[in-house]
């Protein structure tokens, strides 16, 4: 007996050391042990629970999980409800307190000894012995009868070690504080007032001076509900956004998307007054340096650009008017916009803001200032910007350049970022109802500007005899993007370009690298409906050009422009179109050219005419087993024709017959491949409409008309 009296004796004595040690082993066992002893001698332990509660409960808040799970075991052993938890708690919480009080003023050298002990684990242990400290304290906020113990607790916030942890290397300490500031606030506001001078240097002073990696989401948010509640801890020296501005150089340090959402709720929290454009620039400037670091993940890049457009469209009031203003957005808001349409290769921060949302979110806010000067500054800008891209297209590089493609497909791609971005605006300013107040509206300045880019690039084009392709693709960009351009159907501009006016020089147009592009554009054409005559009368005449077009171009462009469904019933209708479809068909399937594209559009698009695809179909099986012609590409014609016009075959049965008894002589001659191929294509017709089977009417015609070639 006298043997276990020493023993709980000796654990009174030793756990509050052991439970801290820098061995997590020692931690977990000294954890364990306290169970042991709970369980095996529960009426002589109970009462030295006073003394080793708060080393106890200390436990449970162990970073180390199988630590903190051995102090909870031991403890759910006899509380086994959380009413029996609550109780504890209050019943302890004089002793509790004391513990946490005597823990938050232990150093370093205190708990080790350093002739024995490195710094980086004397470190170690002092931040888990605070840290344990402001855990307690944390929960005896929510858990304990405060007006009891309220002395003790004020001199607890009163120990000036707790506020030099904000600044502490170790950020789950960090976090503590802050957590401990905000639950105070939330609970127990008053218990902090004797304390605000303080709380206030250590949080607006100390914290964003400092490193926040891991805690600088828990020290916005704990910023955001002290300015609620007491906004003069700011105090009138400096200007609030200076203060903030070491901390957002860094950016979330690792903390989450809300870091940037909370972020923003603070600036507009913190009292401004006016702010000059020095300070303004400044902070902007750091929240980029923020945004763009290397630990930001790409997730939080719509979260800080946002917070990064909300602060500038916030700030910009509070500057004064003037050219401070437009200065303001010039230095911190247009480069977004350069840096997307015309990128570069150096790591600029501005390159991670080049998404649609975010300009068309930064240009929509501007357009809603009421500043004339700004808005003034915006139709600039946007002219500015406009005359760049035409220079740029200008000074293209010609076709014996070496690098034409280059250069060409560069003025391409930012045309089509300016008319991706024209759209993404005009589409959000009518998703938020901004403000379109006529001719000085940024929708009209917009469209002013895109009109004129457009018709600079068609200008290029008819100069400079089509070669520059990049041009036309900045015309399929304006008409995929952005078809407003085109809803006047007087505007003869598209006629021009496609020379309705000179169709002797339609050649020219249809050989050169823009003709891909622009015939893609004169599909999109045919989408707008106020430009459906024009689309029509642009379409036959370059039919017509390259019908009479000797080049291996036209082949292809016939392609293009029959494989739409815009163009539909158009090919029917152009007896020159028909004979050319059929002819060039029928000269692939006898292996004469390869035109096996037009082949398949004409029938995908069902542009020949029944009669004339009938006449087509009945030549290509009469193909079918000639000696003299070679049957791989009359079986690719075939099989086109089976794919894309299954109905033809069963309409016209007599041909359908001819052409199984076609395909079942073709079994016998000596080419594997031209059997495996008449048998495939044969197992496509194996049924007739009726569901009678060809071969057996095969048979019974051979039967009706028989005779010496019936007997062969």
């Amino acid at each position: 007996m006298h043997g276990l009296w020493l023993t709980l004796e000796s654990q009174v004595q030793l756990y509050p050391r052991i439970s801290v040690d820098n061995s997590r082993r020692a931690r977990e066992l000294s954890h364990t042990l306290q169970f042991e002893l709970m369980k095996s001698a529960r009426q002589r332990m109970e009462k030295h629970i006073p003394r080793i509660v708060g080393t106890w409960l200390s436990g449970t808040f162990d970073r180390d999980r199988v630590v903190s799970r051995a102090a909870a075991d031991g403890l759910a052993s006899f509380l086994k409800t959380d009413e029996k938890t609550a109780k504890f708690w209050r019943k302890c919480q004089t002793q509790i307190l004391e513990y946490a009080s005597e823990a938050i003023r232990e150093t370093p050298d205190s708990l080790s000894d350093g002739r024995s002990t490195t710094k980086e684990d004397s470190e170690a242990k002092y931040y888990r012995v605070v840290g344990g400290s402001l855990s307690l304290v944390l929960n005896l906020l929510q858990k304990a009868d405060i007006e009891k113990i309220r002395p003790q607790f004020e001199q607890f916030l009163a120990a000036d070690a707790i506020w030099t942890l904000v600044a502490a290397q170790d950020s789950f300490v960090r976090r503590a504080v802050y957590q401990l500031v905000q639950a105070c606030l939330q609970h127990q506001p008053d218990l902090l007032s004797p304390h605000l001078p303080r709380i206030g240097r250590a949080l607006i002073s100390d914290s964003l001076k400092s490193s926040q990696t891991g805690s600088a989401t828990d020290l916005i948010k704990v910023l955001v509900d002290l300015t609620k509640c007491r906004p003069e801890v700011w105090g009138s020296k400096k200007q609030p956004l200076s203060r903030i501005q070491p901390l957002i150089e860094e950016g979330s340090q690792g903390g989450p998307l809300s870091f940037w959402q909370d972020l923003y709720q603070l600036i507009v929290l913190v009292p401004q007054g006016t702010v000059s454009l020095e300070t303004a620039t400044a902070f902007m400037k750091a929240m980029r340096l923020g945004i763009s670091r290397r630990t930001e993940t790409r997730a939080h890049l719509p979260y800080s650009w946002t917070c990064y457009i909300d602060t500038l469209h916030y700030l910009l009031p509070l500057i004064p008017p003037g050219d401070s203003r437009t200065d303001f957005i010039k230095n911190n808001s247009y480069p977004l916009t350069d840096q997307y349409l015309f990128p570069t290769a150096d790591k600029s921060p501005w390159t991670s803001g080049g998404q649609l949302p975010i300009l068309a979110k930064s240009w929509t806010n501007l357009a809603s200032n009421s500043d004339t000067s700004v808005r003034q500054s915006l139709a600039v800008e946007w002219q500015r910007l406009g005359e760049t891209l035409v220079t740029r297209m200008a000074n293209s590089l010609p076709e014996v350049s070496k690098d034409f493609q280059k250069s060409q497909q560069s003025v391409g791609d930012e045309g089509n970022r300016w008319f991706g971005l024209a759209a993404a605006l005009t589409r959000h300013m009518k998703e938020t109802n901004a403000p379109d107040d006529g001719p000085e509206s940024l929708a009209s300045t917009i469209h002013s500007a895109s009109n004129t880019l457009l018709q600079r690039a068609l200008e290029l084009l008819a100069k400079r005899n089509f070669k520059p392709f990049g041009a036309a693709m900045i015309l399929e960009s304006a008409l995929m993007n952005y078809p407003e351009l085109f809803r006047d159907s007087n505007d003869e501009t598209l006629s021009n370009v496609f020379l309705l006016d000179r169709p002797e020089e339609l050649g020219t147009l249809l050989k050169s690298p823009s003709a891909p592009f622009l015939f893609s554009s004169l599909t999109l054409i045919g989408a707008i409906p106020e430009q459906r005559s024009r689309y029509e009368a642009i379409w036959s005449a370059c039919i017509q050009a390259l019908i009479l077009s000797d080049s291996p171009e036209s082949i292809h462009g016939i392609t293009l422009l029959i494989s739409a469904e815009v163009a539909k019933p158009l090919p029917r209708k152009n007896g020159g179109l028909q004979n050319f479809l059929v002819a060039n068909c029928l000269q692939s399937a006898k292996g004469d050219i390869n035109a096996w594209e037009l082949f398949e559009a004409a029938l995908t698009f069902d542009a020949i005419e029944d009669l004339n695809l009938v006449s087509l179909a009945t030549s290509i099986v009469q193909l079918l087993g000639s000696p003299r012609q070679s049957q791989e590409p009359v079986l690719r014609g075939l099989e086109i024709i089976v794919h894309k016009a299954p109905a033809l075959l069963s309409r016209t049965s007599d041909l359908h017959i001819e052409l199984v008894a076609k395909l079942l002589s073709l079994t016998e001659i000596s080419s594997q491949a031209v059997v495996d191929r008449a048998a495939s294509l044969r197992g496509l017709l194996d049924k007739h409409v009726d569901g009678q089977s060809p071969v057996a009417s095969i048979i019974q015609a051979h039967l009706d008309r028989a005779g010496i070639e019936s007997l062969e």
